[in-house]
């Protein structure tokens, strides 16, 4: 288990090892995900919509 402590900003750093773990580099998004009383962090996959009609 890791922990983290929320600034005065709400901000929290996730660990080395967890982004590690996740593959999260500086930059990238993460997705939050909540499960009953438990939130799911991952990596953010972005899907891009384009507009074939153009």
């Amino acid at each position: 288990m890791w922990t983290a402590r929320i600034s005065q900003q709400g901000q929290a750093t996730i660990p080395k090892e967890v982004r590690k773990i996740l593959g999260i580099k500086e930059g990238e998004m993460i997705a939050f995900t909540q499960n009953g009383e438990n939130l799911i962090i991952q990596k953010a996959t972005v899907v891009l919509e384009t507009n074939e009609s153009e």
